[in-house]
């Protein structure tokens, strides 16, 4: 299988959107923390090592051109500080974390997304396969907008799991969804 690039014009596509593509073949090849929120790994792993892939591309004429080689942070990589939509986290948000660990998620309330006077946020870890009423919650206060809460996870809570996040303009009102992500691992 192969995937061509073209451009809609007579320049190169945007390096950012190349690396968009470099990253999806970059993680085809790795040999393992490749895996997504339903838990298949890497090519190798899932063959169980017994033939390996390579996606690099090598020049035919290498004394006039350079092998291309940039390397890419491809196994568990963290979520953007903008990867979750209506939040701004102060840091990037790790994708993987160790059990009795805590993580604390600091950010806003992206004010360009969501505009309106929130007070409340939830964070729901749902592990993959289980129900949304089974997920690991915790909610914060906002403060101008602002949050800043703990998330830990047991030795029983090991998984893959996609994180909801929801703010409350009230106590009373109904839930806002802003974003799920997928996938968060607890190790």
């Amino acid at each position: 299988m192969a995937t061509g690039v073209c451009s809609g014009s007579d320049e190169l596509i945007f390096q950012r959107e190349m690396d968009c593509y470099n990253f999806f073949a970059s993680r085809a090849s790795a040999n393992h923390g490749t895996h997504p929120y339903d838990g298949y790994g890497s090519f190798l792993e899932d063959i169980h090592g017994m033939v390996s892939l390579n996606t690099e591309i090598d020049s035919l004429c290498l004394t006039d051109h350079a092998r291309i080689s940039k390397p890419m942070t491809v196994t568990y990589p963290p979520f953007g500080q903008r990867d979750w939509r209506g939040l701004v986290f102060d840091a990037p948000v790790p994708s993987r974390v160790k059990t009795d660990a805590s993580l604390r998620l600091t950010g806003c309330v992206d004010p360009k997304f969501l505009r309106g006077g929130y007070r409340f946020l939830v964070f729901r870890a749902t592990r993959y396969c289980a129900p949304a009423s089974a997920g690991t919650v915790v909610q914060t206060t906002l403060n101008g907008g602002h949050f800043s809460v703990p998330l830990a996870f047991t030795e029983d809570q090991v998984g893959s799991y996609a994180i909801d996040a929801f703010v409350f303009m009230d106590g009373e009102g109904l839930p806002i969804s802003t974003s799920t992500v997928t996938p968060f691992f607890v190790e």
